[in-house]
């Protein structure tokens, strides 16, 4: 019976070194994350060489990478961060899927609130939301819930 090969090996010896110097696993597709089998499951390649190389990965965090490659497996390419500094992150480098370019630029919602600061919810999704027309619409909202509420229903019905 032979010995399994330890994971540091397994992780180096499964890497192709680009250019830029990222790790990438030679065995996988282009367009997706390179994955591992570690601990019984596959895996992201980055989070295992994460977890060998600097440690464990706390609860609610992502491994983001420095490099914006999505197959590079470089420890010194790769950083925690929360999903929302994540997704903000990829907002920033133009990575992000969703709003088009114009939309993330922008710095004014169509009503005129600037969308910075206390006044920008930036969604899981990387949407850029203006928090007072939020807040106006849900106040709206209420109002003809209420409105709805205490008028006077029509005989006959519940």
């Amino acid at each position: 019976m032979t010995t399994p090969t330890p994971l540091p090996e397994r992780l180096l010896a499964s890497r192709v070194v680009t250019d830029r110097g990222c790790w990438e696993k030679s065995s996988n597709n282009r367009d997706y994350y390179s994955r591992f089998s570690y601990k019984g499951r596959v895996v992201g390649a980055h989070r295992v060489a994460y977890e060998v190389f600097r440690g464990p990965i706390p609860e609610g965090m992502c491994v983001c990478h420095r490099c914006n490659n999505k197959r590079c497996m470089n420890p010194n390419h790769l950083y925690l961060a929360t999903n929302k500094q994540n997704i903000q992150d990829a907002c920033r480098d133009g990575l992000a899927k969703g709003p088009p370019a114009e939309k993330r630029e922008q710095s004014h919602c169509i009503h005129g609130h600037p969308l910075s600061g206390e006044n920008l919810q930036i969604t899981r999704r990387g949407r850029r939301h203006c928090k007072e027309c939020q807040r106006r619409h849900s106040r709206d909202w209420k109002a003809r819930r209420r409105e709805r509420a205490a008028a006077p229903k029509p005989e006959g019905s519940r």
